[in-house]
C-alpha cells in the first residue's frame, strides 16, 4: 500500500521529522563511544607494551657503541682499584659519540678474545658502579676517568660490522721506502690508549734498517697501517709469514731503546712463501707450475680482459730452497696488444706458454699465441696463433682432457668453425707484435 502523500496530515509530518531526528542522534552516539573506545584501548596497549620493554631491557640505561675491540692496555693493581678484574678488552676508536670526553670503555663480559681487533657495534648498561655519581664521590675512579678518558660497560649486544664501518687510523699518502719480511702477530697494549696493536716479528736478519746491528733484549718493531685500507688485509695476515713496505717512524722509539715503530704502506702476501720481485704485487700472480723440480709462476697486467693492477706480465721462476721469486721472460709490448700469459706447460724437453692480448669481440676474447722454448735456449719461437674465447668453455674441456697444451690447442682449432679457424690479415699482424725478453 502506497503512501499518499497529499492527504499526509501536519502530525504525520510532525512524526517523520522526529524519527529522522532521533535516528541521527543515535548514530551519533555510537560513532562517539566507538572512538571514545578505540582511543582508550590504544592508549591501554601503548602503556602496556612500553612498561614491558623497558622491564626487560631497561632501555633508559642502554647505550649504543660502534668502535674497534682492543686489549685493555691495564695491569692487575689497576683493575683491582675500579673493579675490573678479569676484563682483558675494551672498544675504542668510538664513533659517533655522544661523550666526547670518553675515549672507550673497559668491556665487563665474556667471549671477547674472538672480536679483537674487529669493527663492532655494542649495545650495553654501564655498571651502577661507573655511574656519574659514584665517579665524583669515589678518588680512584675520579683518577682512572681522568687519567684514560675511559669508563666500563657491560655488553647486552654485539654485531661485528665491516672493517669500512670503523675508522681507526689517520689516513696518510706515504710512499714506503724499506721491505721487511716476517709474521704480523698481535700485541698487549702497554696502556689503554696507546695503540700498539701489531707486532712485525722478523724472519729474515734485516735488523740494520731498522737502526740496530744486533737483537737488543726484549726487542719489538710495532706496525701500523697508514691507511684504514691497510687495516683489513693487515687483520687477514696474523699469524702469517708476510712482507711489509714501509717506512720506520723516527719519533716513535721508546722504552730504553728496544723498540721500534714502523709505518706501513704496503702488504704483500707470499706466493708459495716467497716474495714476489719488488715491482710486482702479489696479487699478479695467476698460476703456479713446477717442472723439473723449479718452480714457475706467471704473472698477469690489468687489461681490458683481466681485472688487476700491475702493468707488466710475464714468468718467475724459483729453486727448491729459494725464498724469492725471480723474473725468469717478460713481455715487451711493440704496440697496444696487452698481451697477459694464461697457461703453461712443459712437453718433449720444450717449456710451452700461451699468451692472449685484447684484440677480440670482448668477453675475454683475443688472439692467442702459443711460444715454446727449448732446453738450454734463449729465443722463444711462435707455434701457434690463433682466435682465443670463440667457446672459453669448450677451449678449457679440451685442455683439461688433453693434458697437453700444444696438442690440445690443434683440437680446439679443429674445433672452430670453419670461418674462425684461419685469422683476417689484420689480426696476423697481432702474432708477433711482442717479444718475450729472458732476464
Amino acid at each position: 500500500m502506497k503512501a499518499d502523500i497529499k492527504k499526509a496530515t501536519p502530525e504525520d509530518v510532525k512524526t517523520v521529522k522526529m524519527n529522522y531526528w532521533v535516528l541521527f542522534i543515535v548514530l551519533l552516539i555510537i560513532i562517539v563511544t566507538g572512538e571514545s573506545w578505540y582511543i582508550w584501548d590504544l592508549h591501554n596497549k601503548t602503556i602496556s607494551s612500553s612498561r614491558k620493554i623497558t622491564s626487560d631491557f631497561n632501555l633508559g640505561n642502554l647505550i649504543a657503541i660502534k668502535g674497534v675491540v682492543r686489549t685493555a692496555g691495564l695491569n692487575e693493581a689497576e683493575k683491582q682499584k675500579v673493579g675490573l678484574t678479569g676484563v682483558n678488552y675494551q672498544i675504542t676508536n668510538i664513533e659517533d659519540n655522544t661523550k666526547l670526553d670518553t675515549h672507550g670503555y673497559f668491556l665487563k663480559g665474556d667471549k671477547l678474545e674472538t672480536l679483537i681487533g674487529k669493527c663492532v657495534q655494542i649495545i650495553g648498561t654501564i655498571p651502577n658502579e661507573w655511574s656519574e655519581e659514584n665517579i665524583k664521590l669515589n678518588i680512584d675512579f675520579r683518577h682512572f676517568v681522568f687519567e684514560y678518558n675511559r669508563e666500563a660497560l657491560i655488553p647486552n649486544k654485539i654485531e661485528e660490522l665491516n672493517y669500512s664501518s670503523c675508522h681507526p687510523y689517520h689516513d696518510f699518502d706515504e710512499v714506503g721506502k724499506t721491505q721487511l719480511q716476517g709474521t704480523i702477530i698481535r700485541n698487549q697494549r702497554v696502556n689503554p690508549f696507546i695503540d700498539d696493536d701489531y707486532e712485525f716479528k722478523f724472519t729474515k736478519p734485516t735488523l740494520g734498517v731498522v737502526g740496530f746491528e744486533d737483537t737488543p733484549p726484549n726487542f719489538k718493531l710495532i706496525i701500523e697501517p697508514s691507511k684504514n685500507s691497510l687495516w683489513p688485509k693487515l687483520e687477514e695476515q696474523i699469524g702469517k709469514e708476510t712482507v711489509i713496505v714501509g717506512n720506520i717512524n723516527k719519533s716513535g722509539i721508546s722504552k730504553g731503546g728496544y723498540l721500534r715503530y714502523f709505518v706501513v704502506t704496503d702488504i704483500r702476501p707470499l706466493v708459495l712463501n716467497r716474495t714476489v720481485p719488488f715491482l710486482l704485487l702479489p696479487e699478479q700472480v695467476y698460476k703456479t707450475y713446477t717442472y723439473n723440480g723449479i718452480d714457475y709462476a706467471i704473472f698477469q697486467k690489468g687489461n681490458m680482459n683481466v681485472i688487476k693492477s700491475g702493468n707488466n706480465s710475464g714468468i718467475l721462476y724459483a729453486n727448491k730452497n729459494d725464498t724469492d721469486w725471480k723474473i725468469f721472460t717478460y713481455i715487451k709490448e711493440s704496440s697496444g696488444s696487452s698481451n697477459n700469459p694464461y697457461l703453461m706447460d712443459f712437453q718433449n724437453g720444450k717449456l710451452y706458454i700461451l699468451l692472449v692480448d685484447t684484440y677480440g669481440a670482448g668477453s675475454g676474447e683475443g688472439i692467442g699465441k702459443l711460444l715454446s722454448l727449448a732446453n738450454g735456449s734463449n729465443t722463444w719461437n711462435l707455434e701457434s696463433c690463433f682466435y682465443y674465447g670463440w667457446s672459453q668453455e669448450r677451449f678449457y674441456e679440451i685442455v683439461s682432457s688433453t693434458k697437453n697444451l700444444p696438442e690440445a690447442i690443434k683440437k680446439y682449432i679443429e674445433s672452430l668453425p670453419l670461418d674462425n679457424r684461419t685469422l683476417s690479415t689484420e689480426s696476423k699482424n697481432h702474432c708477433s707484435d711482442f717479444q718475450l725478453v729472458q732476464n
